[in-house]
């Protein structure tokens, strides 16, 4: 489903895994098996639609930490969308196709039977998330219908 978003976003993650691993290399503040751990953290995040029920405490908290924003208001949770669309903007795909992608992403989140995976996240966030990302949702595809009227009328242009 997210094929065009899959080489940026692992990109994305490998960078921030060279930045954990450089700070780490000069500040020691942690053993190499912890380091290893905090990588595999900071990696499952580009995985948010795999089922991860059987990973690590450490790495459940972290995806639920990352998927915790879409609990924002609404607005705020529509507004990252244009920060992940400039995050993917390497790929030099059209907004109109980031949109598209976007809007399957959340909507394939919001049919998972549960989107957090500690009882803590799940107990305090799942219910508004689930409603700030149908909110979203609609304001995504309300957007998206306007670029593609948009694009038929300059097309139409004379």
């Amino acid at each position: 489903i997210f094929s065009p978003y899959y080489q940026a976003l692992t990109t994305n993650e490998r960078q921030s895994v060279s930045l954990f691993e450089s700070f780490n290399k000069d500040n020691q503040l942690i053993s190499d098996s912890m380091a290893e751990k905090i990588k595999t953290c900071i990696t499952s995040t580009e995985n948010h639609l795999d089922n991860q029920f059987n990973a690590t405490n450490l790495t459940k908290i972290m995806l639920d930490i990352s998927l915790s924003s879409f609990a924002k208001p609404v607005l705020e949770v529509f507004r990252d969308s244009d920060k992940i669309f400039e995050e993917y903007s390497v790929l030099g795909l059209p907004k109109m196709a980031m949109l598209e992608n976007r809007i399957s992403f959340l909507n394939t989140l919001l049919k998972k039977k549960r989107m957090f995976y500690t009882q803590y996240f799940y107990e305090t966030y799942e219910d508004v998330a689930k409603r700030q990302l149908a909110m979203s949702i609609d304001l995504s595809e309300e957007t998206l219908e306007n670029y593609r009227t948009a694009d038929i009328l300059v097309k139409s242009w004379p």
